[in-house]
């Protein structure tokens, strides 16, 4: 097995990959190295020890079965992107992520929170590339309670309001988050004071959207959820505004 022996396979291979026919040739090469290495799994493990032989093989199904299609008349590189798409042998916790057609970024996120006051970073998340933004919160709100720091204001980006320190936040934590412009029939808000919270309000004062029927939504069950959270305790907020004390959901005597 030379291509096994070489500093890479892609190298040992040596195939032009824009050649539809030097690529299926190479493929095929792989596809049968992988087979073999299933038939002498036992003897690599004599070398290596039987866990990370174990997980080397593993790793080449995995790889095997989210980038190649095996259920048509001939094997062949799978089109689009598999879920959770694993690329990197070494770390298996990396992943890609298309933000945009034209913005890919591989590897990992970092979420760094900030004391706008000081500049310091009390503390920062890490998840990979295709992880949702709420999925570190709790980290962050764990560092946070073990630092004994205690929130006021939250700056965020959109991809964090339907996480649990938006959700769950306590009347003293005011919220601020990048807004997308209103639009109106009449081109204008008809209000001297702002929406609340820009992404919810719609153009219609003390009317909010939520979930897919929002301009511009990412269509996720998880942020539909937070944001129709978010806009209960908005509408209740307004409603203060309108009456100048705190609205109760049951009328007097009912």
């Amino acid at each position: 097995m030379p291509q096994l022996a070489a500093s890479s396979l892609k190298a040992a291979l040596d195939a032009d990959w824009d050649d539809p026919v030097a690529r299926d040739h190479a493929l095929a090469e792989v596809l049968d190295l992988l087979d073999l290495l299933d038939r002498v799994e036992g003897f690599i493990a004599g070398q290596v020890g039987e866990q990370a032989a174990a997980a080397a093989v593993a790793t080449a199904r995995q790889v095997r079965d989210q980038d190649i299609a095996l259920t048509g008349p001939a094997s062949a590189l799978r089109r689009g992107v598999a879920k959770d798409l694993r690329i990197s042998v070494e770390d298996r916790q990396m992943r890609h992520r298309r933000k945009s057609r034209s913005a890919l970024f591989d590897g990992f996120k970092r979420h760094v929170l900030r004391d706008l006051d000081t500049g310091l970073v009390p503390a920062v998340g890490i998840t990979p590339a295709n992880a949702p933004e709420v999925s570190v919160t709790g980290d962050i709100a764990a560092d946070l309670q073990a630092a004994g720091r205690i929130l006021a204001e939250l700056h965020i980006d959109r991809a964090y309001l339907s996480s649990a320190l938006v959700r769950d936040r306590g009347p003293d934590l005011t919220i601020f988050c990048k807004a997308w412009r209103v639009r109106n029939a009449g081109g204008r808000w008809p209000l001297e004071r702002p929406p609340l919270l820009l992404l919810l309000e719609t153009s219609m004062p003390g009317v909010f959207s939520a979930g897919d029927v929002r301009h511009r939504s990412v269509k996720r069950v998880a942020s539909a959820v937070g944001e129709g959270a978010i806009a209960v305790q908005l509408l209740h907020e307004y409603l203060q505004t309108l009456h100048g004390s705190p609205h109760s959901g049951t009328p007097a005597g009912n």
